[in-house]
């Protein structure tokens, strides 16, 4: 037994040394990704550029940080389901999450499409706009990598780091070869376009595959990719019904832009409705969001009938 000993310890070190790297290159991949875009945009396109997407950078990063915030509130609890669940139900509360997850961001990237624009035009001016197409590209980024939290959040509590610890560096690569290419032949658009595909290419086929061979134990990993499909699908329709419309809805000043922002916002969530409302996810959805309805409204009686007492 003694002999053993050393082996499994000498393994054991391996294994650690292993997910410290792979960890590294998690944390300097994303670093590396942020910056990238910048730099493509000031080289291949222009410094104006640059300074006009500061405007929009500004806008979706405040969005993204405030909804991580949101979303990162469910880590420690994914944490502990990986750490103690089955697979199955590790499973079923990943598909929770990503509808959540397509529900917050499809709508947040719906009225962006919809509305930065005009904000913009309304606090700096015309000459600080990119056109219609390159906005889709910034938001169809900020949706894509939204909706990956789900995939994110599972492999990093799961410590899943070494099964792609390349990835990090694969999707740099991809993101500032073709953002470069797609800046010659159209411009702007190009550079986040190229960012966009890279993480197509790497972490949103990648993640899920390694989350149901080592985490669902499973197969079946298509279920996701066709749920991803739908819900890409249901986001974009919505997307340009709404657009569409708000080119015949022009706004003027902060009250009226408000105005009709709400108006687009609670109809992308009767759209989202329409077509989710007989899945499981938007069942469970309702479940929780009546029992929590519930809570309030019993909390809210035992304080009165207190305080009448």
């Amino acid at each position: 037994m003694d002999k053993n000993i050393p082996d499994i310890t000498k393994k054991e070190k391996e294994t650690v040394k292993n997910k410290v790297k792979s960890l590294i290159l998690y944390r300097i991949g994303p670093a590396v990704l942020n910056g990238s875009d910048n730099l493509i945009l000031s080289s291949c396109v222009s410094l104006s550029a640059v300074g006009i997407y500061s405007n929009y950078y500004l806008i979706t990063n405040y969005l993204s940080l405030f909804l991580n915030q949101i979303t990162a509130s469910l880590e420690t609890s994914i944490g502990n389901l990986n750490a103690k669940e089955k697979s199955e139900t590790k499973e079923f509360v990943f598909y929770k999450i990503f509808y959540l997850c397509f529900f917050i961001y499809g709508i947040i990237s719906v009225i962006l499409m919809c509305s930065i624009n005009d904000f913009i035009n309304i606090w700096l001016g015309p000459k600080y706009l990119f056109n219609n197409f390159i906005v889709f590209t910034i938001v169809l980024y900020t949706y894509i990598n939204g909706i990956h939290f789900p995939c994110y959040s599972y492999r990093t509590t799961a410590a899943l780091f070494d099964k792609s610890k390349y990835m990090p560096i694969i999707e740099v690569v991809l993101n500032i070869g073709i953002s470069i290419i797609l800046a010659k032949y159209i411009g702007v658009a190009g550079v986040f376009l190229g960012t966009t595909i890279a993480k197509l290419l790497s972490f949103t086929w990648s993640d899920p595959k390694i989350l149901y061979k080592y985490l669902f134990k499973s197969n079946n990993v298509m279920k996701y990719f066709k749920k991803y499909v739908y819900y890409l699908f249901v986001t974009f329709i919505t997307g340009g019904c709404l657009y569409y419309l708000s080119l015949m809805i022009p706004v003027n000043n902060y009250f009226t832009w408000f105005i009709r922002t709400c108006f687009f916002g609670i109809l992308n969530i009767i759209i989202f409705v329409l077509f989710t409302f007989k899945t499981v996810e938007f069942k469970e959805m309702m479940y929780i969001f009546n029992s929590f309805l519930s809570k309030i409204k019993n909390k809210i009686l035992r304080k009165r009938s207190t305080n009448n007492g």
